[in-house]
């Protein structure tokens, strides 16, 4: 029984790495931020649309490889694509939900484009460009 209770606190403690993350779903990733609070989430290879909420996680860090894609949030049913390609203005709300999990430098730029594309279109960041705009609250990993 405590080699098993050390395994799973071992596990526990064993950073998160987020590798090639294509997004997904706003909820189910605003519900992974919550599994993920308090635990260190490395980001190595691209990380896409949702997958970018990371960067609000107390302990993130970025390897020296990752590519953070940004692009507004999109409806999943494919028949809202087309309306929401030509009203953000219907997304609005998510579009600012996104926007606060990002440093202010990083929120700014986000609502200043990225925030509109949608589909295949992102714009994107190196590692270093994230960790220079975030002033400190995103470091390199170790």
């Amino acid at each position: 029984m405590k080699k098993l209770t050390l395994i799973l606190f071992l596990s526990a403690c064993a950073p998160v790495v987020v590798e090639n993350d294509s997004g997904g779903s706003l909820n189910e990733r605003l519900s992974m931020l919550e599994e993920l609070n308090g635990r260190q989430v490395e980001i190595s290879g691209y990380c896409a649309s949702a997958c970018t909420l990371f960067l609000s996680l107390e302990k993130v860090c970025l390897h020296p490889s990752a590519r953070l894609r940004f692009h507004g949030p999109t409806a999943s049913h494919a028949l809202f694509l087309p309306i929401m390609e030509h009203r953000p203005d219907l997304n609005r709300r998510n579009i600012e939900l996104m926007a606060q999990h990002y440093p202010p430098a990083i929120s700014d730029w986000f609502l200043s484009g990225p925030a509109y594309l949608t589909g295949s279109d992102f714009e994107t960041l190196t590692a270093t460009q994230v960790i220079e705009m975030s002033n400190g609250e995103i470091e390199w990993c170790e």
